[in-house]
């Protein structure tokens, strides 16, 4: 795929420490990458970052694609991205926006003219992931997915300002979150699975107890919020009642298309009973073990 230098992408990268792995993540920016690029790091500070902080510095004067944001305090992965969306959306004529964790790897040549062709080319994508993404549904030259992991996408300016940035008080479950506040703006969310990008995980894989509580907090706290945003403020994580991601109405009509596709006729004919003179259809829906059961 030879260079196309009209397609102006601006791409965020989020550093926190290593060093190593920010510094093989722009290589592989700089050698798989032909649309015209530019690329912002925000650099959230860490105890002795003086090793990121000299990658950092020396990309920039090696090539002038890169410019970088200091944080004064360390933001966390939402913060810092927003940092980076708040100056993308207001610099005119980069209306491609791409992000990548430091420790994520573009292997494939070209992917940055794949996103921006396929974000052209479908302008209803709000949000779109390299490799693949949870409850597949084939499309057009995509696939639609549920939502994608958060260490590599890319969007438009566009779809960021209808749909706004991300929720920086959760902690965690960020991506899945702007997924469902994309899909409430009215955008589809997919994956180039032919794009691949790989990635450590190296906060996930963090078993420092701080960081297994910071994730335990921020999937509550997403849950939390969109049980009271659709059923009321009584309603969060620990309510008999509590409603799930499958559940959430925009979700739920996405995932009904989803098994429509795997069970064509679940129900073509289902059970009808009465209920003082009213009579019910009985519909399947097909929800993750467990969590279901015992309620009506």
């Amino acid at each position: 795929m030879s260079d196309n230098n009209d397609i102006r992408l601006h791409i965020g990268v989020l550093s926190y420490a290593n060093p190593h792995k920010l510094r093989k993540c722009i290589e592989h920016v700089q050698r798989n990458s032909r649309t015209s690029w530019r690329m912002t790091i925000a650099h959230n500070p860490s105890d002795g970052d003086n090793d990121t902080r000299e990658v950092i510095c020396g990309a920039i004067d090696r090539d002038k694609r890169i410019d970088v944001i200091w944080l004064d305090t360390n933001e966390g992965y939402a913060g810092g991205v927003n940092a980076f969306l708040r100056k993308a959306v207001t610099t005119p004529g980069w209306n491609h926006i791409a992000y990548l964790d430091n420790d994520a790897y573009v292997m494939t040549a070209g992917w940055d003219q794949r996103f921006c062709d396929t974000l052209d080319q479908h302008q209803h994508i709000g949000l779109l992931f390299p490799n693949g993404g949870p409850y597949p549904i084939p499309g057009p030259g995509y696939t639609e997915v549920l939502w994608g992991v958060g260490f590599c996408w890319a969007t438009t300016r566009k779809a960021v300002t209808e749909a706004g940035f991300m929720d920086a008080t959760l902690g965690h479950q960020n991506e899945a979150d702007w997924a469902l506040s994309m899909r409430l703006a009215g955008y589809t969310i997919a994956a180039l699975p032919e794009v691949s990008v790989q990635h450590d995980a190296t906060a996930t894989n963090n078993q420092n107890p701080a960081n297994q509580e910071r994730i335990n907090r921020g999937v509550v706290a997403w849950v939390d919020k969109w049980n009271r945003y659709f059923n009321g403020k009584q309603y969060g994580y620990h309510h008999p009642q509590v409603t799930r991601n499958e559940d959430w109405p925009p979700n739920a009509l996405y995932l009904e298309r989803y098994w429509r596709l795997r069970f064509p006729h679940l129900n073509d004919n289902p059970e009808v009973v009465t209920v003082n003179g009213q009579e019910y259809d009985l519909i399947k829906t097909p929800r993750l073990k467990f969590y279901y059961r015992n309620r009506g």
